[in-house]
């Protein structure tokens, strides 16, 4: 990066000799090769001119994240004292704090909020994905880039999955490598903390925060999608997340819908999580949390997290934090120093900038980083990770790298059809065909649809409306169908004092094939019900949705009804039309406009007709 102007350091007046002295200062040329391959910045330092800032002074503004920016208040106000001069103007830095989200949002729109403060000339995000998050925003709004290329760390935090101590010990902590793939795992797991040793935990939580909000939950995210597409030492790429699509679409759904809190902020979570503490019941809230390392060091000394700078005014918790450091590599909270290019950042100011990002590089700021929680800006652990405060000095093994923006556009993409309302009518063949066996396994064609059916109730948002019927010849009477539970809202509570989703899981399970047919009449009873009127079911074990293509009104505004019709394949598709004149074709790419407004749940393809292998397949879903 070149500089037009100098940076130096106004002289003391106890060191300066006097003017009587004759002796004139001669200028000095410094070379400064910053390290951890950033790159190198030129600092040229000459004698002052006179004791006072003779042409007035700078203002560096600098926004910081606030994990960052109590301590960079104070190194600013330590390097102020040192009388730091650009040209014959004298440098103040001033520090304020805002949330990487909201100064990614008010940097998108010019800054144009006067609420936000004076604009920043320098931005130090949580991390480079924050960064990389304005430049995608930038982009589709047609507007120049901010963003250097160059992005020198002035601190780092590897993002951990912090755990009650005693609950990381169970899973084999600190012995064991784990990682995302035991995370997920163990969120699959039905018999949560009971297949590990402890039934008294119950199910395995997974605090969650939102990763358009959360620096801890979009390395969350990050991180899970890495370990899923390519696992340990892979990198991810556009081909991979395209190759991996259906994994990571079930992984990320998973993850949404599991057990556990979900807030904005991992600092509400820990909020949270210090209340069940000091109550006495650490275990029933939460038993993994997506954390910045630099997070478990406070939470363990007791910081208020709203303000993490005031030690010792509460206790230590009774149940402290492990970090867990995934196997596969994690992200890491790597506090970029963003040299806005904005017009309003002169040389002057980028000068001072470099000045100011030289001293906070300094061996002995750097340790005051290491001191308050954080790593080194090259990833070095201080003294204070250790396994007596819940950290390894160690680990993590792997870094992995900040995405591009087009790939953390397309994770960010994915997580958002999570968010997606279903409202959906799952119609079950129960005819008698449903009660063959599936070669190479033990389990029957209805079995196996039971299993999917009820493995996928989690993947549904408490209010996603959801309804199931079955159907078959001779079923109710003269009708080859029947509701078993009208659609409404998973988490709305039914007679009896049960959910529906309890009671959705019920019913499914004691699903049982007859002896009747396959009826012909079903499928159009269940269009007709999907508007209001009756409804009524269809055919095919790989789990395709159908809508229908006639006007609905519905609840919610533009969401309309999806069929999803549970049975095997090939049976009497003559008769099952989705419109006049329109055969319903076994290729998802025929079938894609019925997806519009339906849940995002992944599904077996229909693209070939399954056998035993996809049957089988089922099972594990």
């Amino acid at each position: 990066m070149s500089q037009t102007t100098s940076g130096r350091h106004l002289a003391r007046p106890p060191r300066r000799r006097g003017s009587g002295s004759g002796i004139a200062l001669a200028a000095a040329v410094m070379v400064v090769a910053l390290t951890g391959g950033f790159g190198g910045y030129l600092l040229v330092n000459r004698s002052s001119t006179g004791s006072t800032c003779g042409s007035g002074r700078i203002a560096l503004q600098v926004v910081a994240d606030p994990d960052q920016a109590s301590i960079l208040r104070q190194v600013a106000s330590d390097y102020t004292s040192t009388g730091p001069v650009v040209g014959d103007r004298c440098v103040d830095v001033k520090v304020r704090g805002l949330d990487s989200p909201e100064a990614t949002a008010a940097l998108a729109t010019g800054w144009s909020n006067p609420d936000a403060g004076p604009r920043p000339d320098v931005w130090v995000p949580a991390s480079s994905t924050w960064a990389s998050q304005l430049e995608l925003q930038l982009q589709a709004a047609h507007k120049p880039d901010l963003i250097p290329r160059d992005r020198p760390s002035v601190a780092t935090s590897p993002l951990v999955i912090a755990m009650p101590r005693p609950m990381a010990q169970a899973l084999g902590w600190p012995g064991r490598p784990l990682g995302w793939s035991d995370l997920i795992g163990a969120l699959r797991n039905p018999e949560g903390w009971r297949a590990y040793g402890h039934p008294d935990w119950g199910q395995f939580k997974l605090g969650k925060s939102d990763p358009k909000l959360s620096e801890a939950g979009l390395g969350a995210l990050l991180g899970a999608t890495v370990a899923t597409a390519v696992g340990r030492g892979g990198t991810l790429s556009p081909t991979e997340l395209a190759s991996k699509a259906p994994q990571l679409a079930t992984m990320i759904l998973e993850v949404a819908r599991s057990a556990g809190d979900e807030t904005d902020t991992a600092s509400t979570l820990l909020a949270n999580l210090q209340r069940a503490d000091q109550a006495g019941h650490p275990f029933g809230y939460v038993s993994a949390i997506a954390l910045p390392e630099k997070s478990v060091w406070d939470y363990n000394q007791g910081r208020p997290i709203d303000d993490p700078s005031l030690a010792g005014s509460r206790g230590k918790p009774k149940v402290p934090l492990a970090a867990v450091y995934p196997k596969e590599g994690t992200m890491q909270s790597d506090y970029p120093w963003v040299v806005l290019h904005a017009p309003w950042v002169d040389d002057a100011k980028r000068s001072a900038a470099t000045d100011f990002l030289l001293y906070l590089k300094s061996p002995s700021v750097q340790a005051r980083f290491q001191a308050a929680g954080f790593r080194s800006a090259r990833g070095q652990a201080g003294p204070l990770a250790t396994e007596a405060n819940g950290l390894l000095a160690d680990q993590p093994r792997r870094i992995l790298p900040a995405p591009s923006a087009q790939i953390l556009g397309l994770v960010l993409k994915s997580w958002d059809q999570t968010k997606r309302l279903a409202n959906l009518l799952a119609l079950f063949d129960v005819s008698g065909s449903m009660k063959e066996p599936v070669p190479g396994t033990k389990a029957t064609k209805i079995d196996l649809a039971k299993r999917a059916a009820v493995s996928a109730l989690r993947l549904f948002t408490t209010e996603s409306d959801v309804g199931v019927w079955e159907f078959s010849t001779g079923l109710d009477g003269p009708r080859d169908y029947r509701q078993l539970i009208a659609p409404g809202p998973t988490g709305g509570q039914m007679p009896g004092g049960k959910t529906r989703i309890e009671m959705l899981q019920a019913l499914l399970s004691q699903l049982t094939a007859t002896n009747g047919d396959t009826p012909r009449a079903a499928p159009a009873a269940a269009r007709r019900g999907a508007e209001g009127r009756p409804q009524g079911p269809g055919h095919h074990l790989c789990l395709r949705p159908e809508r229908r293509r006639q006007r609905a009104q519905e609840d919610q505004p533009g969401h309309r009804r999806s069929l999803l019709r549970v049975t095997e394949p090939g049976r009497h598709r003559a008769g099952l039309r989705d419109g006049p004149g329109e055969l319903l074709s076994p290729s998802p790419s025929r079938n894609r406009p019925a997806l519009r407004g339906a849940s995002p749940v992944p599904v077996p393809s229909c693209r070939r007709r399954p056998g035993p292998g996809g049957l089988r397949g089922l099972q594990n879903r």
